[in-house]
């Protein structure tokens, strides 16, 4: 009766430890209207539910952690980089993807506030939280470590930049090999070919990778592919992301195109 007891009162205090936190995202119209944005605030919503099982709203002034983003503009976002300026050859625009986040206690509640110019920089940052920070692991694209989240464990005071070292980041896949997206992404009629592909760039994304590439094979049906790689592509850019192919002016090894 005596571990029984025990056993209750641990439960109705974890219980009303979950009740009492409650967790908004905030933003501009504007970033719900982009999609590089749009889609990465609702997944954090749905991951940081199932870490602190409690109310993940959206614009709710009356919860106790505030997660504020920034309006971002096309003019900033579009403005020459630090990689940009420093190349001496043709270089290829990626948005400034610093952020910075800050948090202060304001009666009694959390205002933890993010600093990026654009929408990369936003999602990056959204995610580098989750992964560096609050106990999230995207370590794999179908497998994610999901922390118990029962306490807001962030310091006040707490802050914290993202600067990147490489303007340019993302895996090459060889599928002149058989990876386990070779024949998804020469094959639009496999079944959940599309989805498949998603999974992967969502996975980059979350790991604040930018550039998607594989090796082209010359098994593809050109008049039906063509269509494949526009759904593909259509969706990495959604993600704000470079698409790629690898392929050879000539080449006769491992059937490339």
């Amino acid at each position: 009766m005596k571990h029984i007891t025990i056993l209750l009162v641990t439960l109705f205090c974890i219980s009303k430890s979950n009740a009492q936190l409650s967790i908004s995202i905030n933003a501009p119209k504007s970033l719900f209207d982009t999609s590089i944005t749009a889609i990465t605030i609702s997944d954090v919503q749905l991951l940081l539910k199932k870490s602190c099982n409690c109310e993940v709203s959206v614009n709710n002034q009356n919860a106790l952690i505030q997660i504020s983003l920034p309006e971002v503009s096309k003019e900033k976002a579009s403005t020459a980089t630090a990689f940009s300026t420093a190349a001496n050859f043709p270089y290829k625009h990626f948005p400034n993807h610093e952020f910075t986040w800050k948090q202060e206690m304001v009666n009694g509640k959390y205002l933890l506030s993010l600093d990026a110019v654009s929408w990369q920089g936003v999602s990056f940052g959204l995610y580098a939280l989750l992964q560096e920070k609050l106990g999230f692991k995207f370590y794999h694209p179908r497998e994610t470590i999901i922390p118990v989240l029962n306490q807001w464990p962030l310091n006040s005071d707490f802050v914290w930049q993202g600067k990147p070292l490489f303007d340019k980041k993302g895996f090459h896949l060889h599928t002149q090999h058989p990876l386990e997206l070779t024949e998804q992404l020469h094959n639009g009629t496999i079944p959940h070919a599309l989805d498949d592909i998603k999974e992967y760039i969502n996975w980059l994304a979350r790991n604040g990778q930018n550039y998607f590439e594989f090796c082209l094979l010359e098994s593809i049906d050109r008049k039906v592919w063509i269509n494949h790689a526009k759904d593909i592509t259509d969706y990495v850019h959604q993600r704000g992301l470079f698409a790629a192919v690898d392929l050879s002016l000539h080449m006769i090894q491992q059937k490339t195109f």
